[in-house]
């Protein structure tokens, strides 16, 4: 997706999401702010984080 769309969605209150896979962990960060990731939560394993991701995307404000 490119930069304009990204900053429009932002700005109408929307916040992306990744999965960061490392060795303490999976990590599901989010941006609010364009270019700018945050630690949302730490997962214990890929089930627990695919359920908490379909949690989030069934809200109206979570983008995957």
């Amino acid at each position: 997706m490119e930069k304009r769309s990204v900053i429009k969605l932002q700005e109408a209150g929307y916040i992306f999401l990744r999965v960061d896979e490392r060795e303490e962990g999976i990590i599901i960060k989010y941006s609010d702010d364009f270019g700018v990731w945050k630690t949302l939560e730490k997962c214990k394993s890929k089930a627990a984080c695919k359920r908490r991701l379909n949690e989030l995307v069934k809200t109206d404000k979570y983008l995957f």
